[in-house]
């Protein structure tokens, strides 16, 4: 199973052997589009059923329909790490270790996810909507950053062991994928690569906070 984009580029996002079933995330969302390519590796005897039938059982089973859904997120979540300039190189295998360690956390509009000042204990990857990252000065509160779906946050306070430099909250709702601390923190001792790319993206998100501190410390002094 490939996810979507030019043949020569795409990651494996899953291999499936007999007894296993596909095809079936498209139907959890009416008029929705194939969103992986399925191919053959050998000579391949399938069962078919028409989405109908299919349809026609989840209505009168909604245990299953939810099960469907469930499905479907942690099949959207594959797609986020595939796409994740930290975790994109890990292969089939490890992709879905790393998966498999998310939990999946609703978070209503407004709502914190993490708070400033607070211990790290995880961090996080927005799955659906978007999270606006805040900060806490002398000025009040100040939007530092907008974040959306694939965005990794929350993974520089476990890699210092400082409290929380902000608060990260929902602007209008979203669902996010949180991950332990402990476990991201062993996936980096165990893959460079990813260490080293989480390490990027802590300095790089640190360039504009710092700038900011920087300008009001001026402004501040001018007065």
């Amino acid at each position: 199973m490939f996810a979507a984009g030019r043949l020569d580029q795409r990651e494996p996002l899953a291999r499936l052997g007999p007894g296993q079933l596909f095809g079936e995330l498209a139907l959890a969302h009416e008029g929705a589009r194939r969103r992986a390519t399925v191919t053959a590796v050998t000579p391949l005897h399938t069962l078919t059923l028409r989405a109908t039938t299919v349809l026609a059982r989840l209505a009168t089973h909604p245990e299953a329909l939810a099960a469907l859904h469930s499905a479907d997120v942690q099949a959207e979540a594959s797609r986020l790490l595939t796409g994740s300039s930290v975790f994109a190189r890990l292969d089939g295998a490890r992709l879905q270790t790393v998966r498999q360690r998310l939990t999946p956390l609703e978070i209503g509009p407004g709502e914190p996810v993490v708070r400033q000042g607070d211990a790290p204990d995880y961090c996080y990857i927005v799955q659906r909507g978007q999270v606006e990252v805040v900060a806490e000065g002398a000025d009040g509160p100040r939007v530092l950053a907008t974040l959306g779906p694939g965005a990794l946050f929350g993974e520089t306070a476990l890699l210092t062991g400082a409290p929380r430099n902000s608060t990260v909250r929902a602007v209008h709702g979203a669902l996010v994928l949180r991950m332990d601390g402990a476990d991201l923190l062993e996936l980096m001792r165990n893959d460079q690569p990813v260490a080293d790319s989480l390490w990027r993206l802590t300095a790089e998100r640190a360039r504009p906070a710092q700038a900011a501190d920087r300008k009001s410390t001026r402004l501040n002094s001018s007065h």
